[in-house]
Parts: C-alpha cells; sequence; structure tokens
C-alpha cells in the first residue's frame, strides 16, 4: 500500500524556549499519515526556511522565529518534529549525558524513520524542558520529554503542553483533540484543520 505523509502547519511560531501552548498531533490511518500544529506564541513574525541536502544530511524544510531557532520540521525522507513548551525542572533529574549540540537538529538530518531517530535518543538525555513529537511517512510517532519516550498506541498521537494544576490540567486541548481523533476514522486534510480549529488560542498568547 502506497504511504503519503502530509504536514498541516497552521501556524509557524511555536519557539523552543518561550511558546506557551501548541498543540500538535500525528494520525496514520487509510494509508496515509497527516501531521497538524496550531503554533501559539506572542511573537508575531515567522519563518520558513529550506536546507539544501549535502552529503552528510537530508534536506529539510524548518519553521521558526526570527531569529532561526526551529520551532517545527520535516527532512525529505517524511520524518517531522514539533515542539511543545513543558516545565521540566532539569536540575531536579538525573541527566549526565547530554548531546554535545542540538540533538533534534541531528535527528532532522541523519534520520528517516522514527526507529532510527530513538537510536540516537536513547543514545543520549534529552535536556530540553520542551516536549517534541516526532513522527515519521511509516506512521511511527513517539513523544519525548526530559524524562523519556512514550511511544504512539493506536493510529494517532497527541502532543499539547497543558500545565496541571492542583491535579488537573488547566486546559483541554489534548481532550479535544484526542476525542475529535477517537470518534471519528477520517484522516484528512479538512478533518485535521477542524482539530486545530477546535484547540486554537485568542488573546496575546495567540495561534499563530
Amino acid at each position: 500500500m502506497q504511504k503519503y505523509f502530509l504536514f498541516i502547519l497552521i501556524s509557524l511560531s511555536c519557539f523552543i524556549t518561550t511558546v506557551k501552548a501548541c498543540t500538535i498531533f500525528s494520525c496514520a490511518r487509510g494509508g496515509e499519515v497527516l501531521a497538524a500544529a496550531n503554533e501559539d506564541d506572542t511573537t508575531p513574525f515567522t519563518r520558513i526556511w529550506y536546507n539544501p541536502g549535502t552529503k552528510d544530511r537530508y534536506a529539510s524544510v524548518c519553521f521558526g522565529a526570527p531569529d532561526m531557532q526551529i520551532a517545527a520540521a520535516m527532512n525529505e525522507h517524511g520524518l517531522f518534529f514539533d515542539y511543545t513548551a513543558a516545565n521540566y525542572d532539569l536540575s531536579k533529574l538525573n541527566l549526565t549525558n547530554p548531546y554535545p549540540g542540538d540533538i533534534m537538529w541531528e535527528v532532522l538530518g541523519k534520520c528517516k524513520t522514527v526507529k532510527e531517530a530513538m537510536l540516537i535518543l536513547k543514545k543520549y538525555d534529552y535536556i530540553s524542558s520542551s516536549k517534541v513529537l516526532i513522527a515519521d511517512k511509516e506512521g511511527n510517532s513517539i513523544t519525548v520529554n526530559p524524562k523519556g519516550i512514550v511511544e504512539k498506541t493506536g493510529d494517532f498521537q497527541v502532543n499539547a503542553n497543558c500545565n496541571m494544576i492542583n491535579g488537573k490540567l488547566s486546559c483541554l486541548r489534548p481532550e479535544i483533540a484526542a476525542e475529535m481523533l477517537s470518534v471519528s476514522k477520517e484522516n484528512n486534510v479538512e478533518f485535521l484543520k477542524k482539530i486545530l480549529d477546535k484547540t486554537h488560542q485568542e488573546g496575546e498568547l495567540n495561534t499563530l
């Protein structure tokens, strides 16, 4: 069965260090793999840039901040990632083997699949306080945070960064996305756009 990978980016400003409320998900159904994201932040200017392939790195497209900080990216083999902010206290975790550089930049340039990405990610500590979703054209996906890796179960995976307050999530964005994906068998651009519409932010911290 032929497989397709489509990356939908409604907005383009999910900065690793300043992002507040992004919603990201991937879904694999009917031979198609799609990834979608709302990028929520206060910075109004965003960029898209292309990285040509070299003998050592795969070509890629990146989305991010005016200072070229990557928020989301996909390489020529359909390996995609996107970040949400998180509040992990790295000082309280036993992180002793960090990658000497940007580990996701290494993944983007050297890996074709989630399986290949995991070989790198399991070798080093993930030392960003963000959480990242990684998906490939085969329909595999994982989320990665400083405490470990969570592999997808079922045909979709959601990554959103609602904080826990008194034991409850501070927003409903991940629940909304998960419920819409659970009760439907659809997997197309229009359906994913509906989910993004339902989880978009308004106000100062808005979906860009």
